[in-house]
């Protein structure tokens, strides 16, 4: 059922206790669909002062991590640990904005590019948990600049 055919009720179309109890069942005490409540709070999520705090930490984070790529020669637990703390931030981010915006998350750019670079952050925290030479320590120091 789409959102036009739940609204139905609301705008006198329709009529009977079938329509009563999709409306009842499908929208909260305020009106909202579930999917216009968790855009909703996504929103909220979005534009808190905890969301700019959080950038804030990962800034942090990653200035620590591009100090440690250059001072270690093979990456250190921590430093994966922080590298790991990092990619599930960014996940969460991309996931709460893309909740958030709904469909026209996909109509930016730099989204799509944010979703293209979360991508191959992950896939480098998973090669630089796989052991440690040279060209993993390039790596590592690539993914610390992206």
């Amino acid at each position: 059922m789409d959102d036009d055919d739940s609204r139905t009720p609301m705008l006198g179309g329709g009529g009977g206790d079938y329509d009563s109890a999709i409306l009842q069942s499908s929208r909260t005490q305020h009106h909202l669909t579930k999917s216009e409540m968790v855009q909703g709070m996504a929103n909220r999520f979005m534009y808190s002062k905890f969301y700019i705090g959080l950038y804030l930490i990962l800034a942090t984070l990653s200035f620590i991590t591009i100090v440690m790529s250059l001072k270690e020669t093979c990456p250190s637990t921590l430093f994966i640990i922080f590298e790991a703390t990092i990619n599930f931030a960014m996940i969460i981010e991309v996931t709460t904005r893309l909740l958030a915006l709904g469909k026209t998350y996909w109509t930016s750019a730099w989204n799509i590019v944010d979703i293209i670079l979360v991508s191959l952050c992950i896939i480098t925290l998973i090669v630089l948990t796989t052991g440690c030479s040279v060209n993993e320590r390039n790596e590592a120091l690539f993914d610390t600049i992206l």
